[in-house]
């Protein structure tokens, strides 16, 4: 699992050094990871290019709460000027 976790750091550019390295190997030598690293990949392609973003601090402020509630081990990364809130948040999040 945790090196799901890494291939998404790889794909979102949050990994340095060690794990940066290991997730790169990981990608070389397991199809499975190579697939996922695609597919995020993929995703984040479509929805950069298909999805309009909607500055909305409220909105930002529910999601956040929603991503910290359900990950409160993990740090959220600084990535609102990336992620916008959009009118599909809500549903990605449940």
């Amino acid at each position: 699992m945790s090196e799901m976790i890494d291939i998404h750091g790889l794909a979102d550019g949050q990994l340095e050094g060690e794990l940066k390295a290991s997730a790169l190997n990981e990608l070389s030598s397991n199809p499975k990871a190579k697939a996922e690293y695609d597919a995020v990949l993929g995703l984040k392609k479509t929805l950069q290019t298909h999805c309009q973003g909607v500055p909305n601090d409220e909105l930002w402020k529910v999601v956040r709460d929603s991503i910290l509630a359900r990950q409160p081990k993990l740090p959220l990364p600084s990535f609102r000027n990336e992620l916008r809130a959009s009118r599909f948040s809500k549903a990605c999040l449940g």
